[in-house]
């Protein structure tokens, strides 16, 4: 049995204790507590109304818009950095293409056109399966006119096979110099082809000439540079490689190694934030 239980005995012997005491009694010993409470009720009081005085109410609570004001400052410096540093050139523009239908099979789709070796896919019945949208081509022109309006020069064009890719990498810089197979995401290949497929990426990363005070834009996939990972990105600033469509990572060459520096969800994320309007400047 507990001691709280009011059957106890050490509840009972209490409760006839207090029955015992006088009502003068029983009013000092009430008395008496009330007083020893007092001075930490004052304190605590006390300290309320300073904290008052000084922050209002409640006492503790942050400027709910700091944390989204630090975040966007830090994104406005990432995108000013990056903007001026692609300026002079040198660099991969790892590219995720602009937005496309959202089809279960897609994979399939791509497969079927790179195995056809399909030239007019836009033209094709299944064609929202593999090609942009609407949304994507004018997705796409933004992209150009974004580089364009940043001063960002681009070199030579890579481009992924799929019809999307090729698209986003015309609406955007008028041109593909090259279609390269292994930029095609892996989902779309089979698993025993991907250590082939990711050194041939490599090689072709690591070596496509890159013109002094130019950018090389690979347009490719969401996925492919995680998927593949180490065999084709030795080390990283970046957690993950995952962007938007419209996103992309910058890669650049350190010796033979090949790092990722950085990379924007979206192009929103690099224009609105390096792009000063002529009254601002």
């Amino acid at each position: 049995m507990r001691p709280s239980d009011p059957a106890s005995p050490t509840v009972r012997e209490t409760l006839r204790t207090a029955a015992k005491l006088s009502p003068g009694r029983m009013a000092a010993i009430v008395a008496v507590a009330v007083l020893a409470m007092t001075p930490a009720y004052l304190a605590g009081f006390a300290s309320g109304a300073f904290q008052y005085a000084q922050k209002g109410w409640p006492f503790s609570a942050p400027d709910p818009g700091a944390q989204l004001r630090a975040w966007a400052k830090a994104d406005a410096r990432l995108a000013e950095t990056w903007a001026e540093r692609l300026k002079k050139g040198g660099y991969i523009v790892y590219l995720r293409h602009a937005q496309r239908d959202k089809w279960n099979d897609v994979t399939a789709f791509d497969m079927f056109e790179l195995a056809t070796k399909e030239e007019r896919p836009e033209k094709a019945s299944w064609k929202r399966a593999v090609c942009l949208t609407d949304r994507g081509v004018e997705e796409s022109k933004l992209i150009g006119q974004a580089f364009r309006m940043l001063g960002i020069p681009v070199g030579q064009v890579v481009a992924s096979p799929s019809c999307r890719a090729r698209q986003t990498a015309e609406f955007a810089f008028g041109k593909v110099g090259l279609v390269e197979e292994a930029v095609l995401h892996p989902t779309a290949r089979r698993e025993p082809d991907h250590d082939v497929l990711a050194a041939q990426l490599r090689q072709m990363l690591m070596e496509t000439r890159i013109p002094e005070g130019s950018n090389l834009v690979v347009s490719g996939h969401g996925g492919t540079l995680d998927m593949y990972g180490r065999r084709v990105v030795d080390s990283q600033d970046i957690a993950n490689f995952q962007v938007e469509e419209t996103g992309f990572v910058i890669l650049e060459r350190r010796g033979d190694k090949l790092h990722a520096a950085a990379k924007f969800g979206s192009i929103k994320d690099l224009f609105v934030n390096a792009f000063v309007l002529p009254a601002q400047q």
